[in-house]
């Protein structure tokens, strides 16, 4: 199914688990905020060389020893026709039952700081991709981590966002 593999959702760690104001949070936090707002749509871009390109396509399957193999490219944020770029950042594919060759979309992790010590991206040193392949709705894992977070337990922060490799459309 087409919807199936073209979107991705964007979590990160377990950076901002605490139900408190937004005066207590860190500023890794606050300066990440925007990615997260429910009223925003961000824009990812990855740009890869070929040879990272090579290297992702090559990962079959979950069980393939290369998966956790991270390769190196630069990551871009789009905000309001604004480009902030990364350089360096480390890409790998992540997924067990979830898994999908790069190809299918799978999800990604990025890591800021894999290749360039102490590099971040709005104060985050990793970013998760999701590709969320099992649900059409694109509401699932947001409105679980909303009810978790309602009742007390830590959620990861969670928001679609439009990812494109290589200038060309990856998915949502």
């Amino acid at each position: 199914m087409i919807l199936a593999v073209n979107r991705l959702l964007l979590v990160t760690g377990f950076s901002g688990l605490f139900a408190v104001s937004a005066h207590s949070l860190p500023c890794r936090i606050k300066n990440s905020a925007e990615l997260y707002a429910p009223d925003k749509f961000p824009r990812f871009d990855l740009e890869l060389l070929a040879a990272s390109v090579e290297a992702l396509n090559s990962v079959r399957s979950q069980t393939d020893p290369n998966k956790a193999t991270y390769v190196t490219g630069d990551f871009v944020y789009d905000k309001d026709g604004k480009a902030k770029a990364v350089r360096s950042v480390g890409i790998r594919i992540k997924g067990e039952g979830s898994f999908q060759s790069f190809e299918k979309k799978p999800a990604l992790k990025i890591n800021f700081d894999k290749f360039v010590e102490d590099q971040r991206f709005r104060g985050l040193n990793r970013l998760t991709l999701n590709n969320n392949y099992d649900d059409p709705t694109f509401l699932a894992e947001r409105l679980a981590y909303a009810v978790h977070r309602e009742v007390g337990v830590p959620a990861p922060r969670y928001n679609n966002a439009r990812l494109y490799v290589n200038s060309e459309f990856y998915g949502v």
